[in-house]
Parts: structure tokens; C-alpha cells; sequence
């Protein structure tokens, strides 16, 4: 399984040095690169990256403050010619700390600390999140994750699609049932979230769940492919 990894450094010569490192280690691939902090935290809020290579001593925001501003982030391993500032790094729980100029055999030994992390993250994700238990009307229902195969918002409800045919509708939103998801229940609309575990075909904007076609938003599709193909890889 390849980590995704996103680089974030104002230097164009730093980053191109790590993209050629990680072209040499089978187990990174490079998801995107940017010189701009910003843009970086706008793809990172929409796209799930295993593992940033952050530069601290940026404009208009650093590193550190970038990470402090985006929840739910990826594993980081620092980058920064300034070594007084690998106790800010440290602090934030970052994997390692990589001092420019950064030598291969340097950052290989970082690469395979991230990846043990990641792989630890992953297994710890498969332990299921069950059961649940979801209000419907004046009814409190027990339910596996699953027994579900889609769910689908209006507005302040969701209506929970059940394998067995039934529906539940219930007062919530998606956006606040997005923390409760295991690894394999992902929202791939504005409006819907699925079950992986449930699916029945995969095509370029769309899924099948058995004779339920869900279109794949734009803004969600990377995100779901690269859930998608983690998922698989787990059960292979």
C-alpha cells in the first residue's frame, strides 16, 4: 500500500529534492506539492493525504500554525533550516524532524518511521465501530455499521438505507455523523455517504449499491478512491 504524501515548502529546490527522494522509495507517492501554505490547507481540508512533508518558516502561515488550524490532519514530518525550531515540531506529535540540508539516508530513516505509523493508524481504524444506536421518531434502534448502505441527507435528516430494505429517518446531518464513521463508511456527496463494504460497482462519477446508483461528487471523489483502494488492500 502506497503512503500519499503532500509536500508544502516555499523553496521550488526543496521540493523538488524530496519529490526525487520519494520517487526512490517504492512505498511513498507524491499526491501533490505546493509552494503556497494556503492552497496547501484548502486540497488538505477536501483530500485525504496520509503523511505531509511541511516546511515550518513559511509566509503568511507556517507550518506549525498550519497544522494547529487543520483538524483531523495527516502524520507531518518537518522540514526547516532553522534547528531552533524543532521543539514547536516535537510538540505537535510530529513523526520526525528533518534538517535542511536534508541527506537520502536521512530521510529514508523518516520515511520508515511514517510508514510504521501509518500502517499502526490503519490496522487501529479496522477495529469496527459497533454497534450503533440511532433514534427514529420516538424508537431507539441498535444497528452494525454494516447493515447500512447508504445514507442520504435532507436538509437537518438522514435517512439510513438498511441491506435488509428498511429505512430509518432520523433529526441529524451528515457533517456531524462524519466523526462517528469507521474506515469503510465514506461520504462521497453533499448529500450522501455509503458503506464500502456494500458496494457493487464503481464507475468514473458513480457507484452502485446493489440497483441504487449514487453519483461521486467532484469535491469527494479523491477522497473516496483513495479510501477505496486502502480498503481493498486490507482485504487482500
Amino acid at each position: 500500500m502506497s503512503i500519499k504524501v503532500v509536500i508544502i515548502d516555499d523553496e521550488p529546490k526543496a521540493i523538488d529534492l524530496l519529490v526525487y527522494y520519494i520517487s526512490q522509495v517504492e512505498f511513498l507517492e507524491v499526491e501533490n506539492t505546493f509552494r503556497n501554505p494556503l492552497k496547501a490547507f484548502q486540497f488538505l481540508t477536501t483530500h485525504d493525504v496520509d503523511l505531509l512533508f511541511l516546511d515550518i518558516n513559511m509566509p503568511k502561515l507556517s507550518g506549525v500554525e498550519l497544522i494547529k488550524n487543520l483538524k483531523n490532519g495527516p502524520d507531518v514530518i518537518f522540514t526547516t533550516a532553522h534547528p531552533e525550531f524543532a521543539v514547536s515540531g516535537f510538540d505537535l506529535d510530529a513523526i520526525d524532524y528533518l534538517l535542511k540540508p536534508i541527506t537520502f539516508p536521512r530521510f529514508l530513516k523518516a520515511s520508515q518511521k511514517a510508514q510504521k505509523t501509518v500502517l499502526k493508524k490503519d490496522a487501529k481504524e479496522l477495529i469496527p465501530a459497533d454497534p450503533i444506536y440511532i433514534k427514529s421518531g420516538s424508537i431507539t434502534h441498535k444497528l452494525l455499521w454494516r447493515d447500512i448502505a447508504f445514507l442520504k441527507k435532507d436538509e437537518n435528516y438522514i435517512t439510513y438505507y438498511l441491506t435488509n430494505g428498511k429505512r430509518l429517518l432520523c433529526r441529524q446531518t451528515l457533517s456531524s455523523m462524519e466523526k462517528m464513521f469507521p474506515n469503510y463508511v465514506v461520504r462521497i456527496h453533499k448529500s450522501y455517504a455509503i458503506c464500502m463494504y456494500n458496494i457493487t460497482s464503481v464507475g468514473n462519477d458513480f457507484l452502485m449499491i446493489n440497483t441504487t446508483k449514487i453519483q461521486i461528487g467532484r469535491n469527494f471523489k479523491n477522497n473516496f478512491l483513495h479510501s477505496f483502494e486502502k480498503y481493498k488492500a486490507h482485504l487482500t
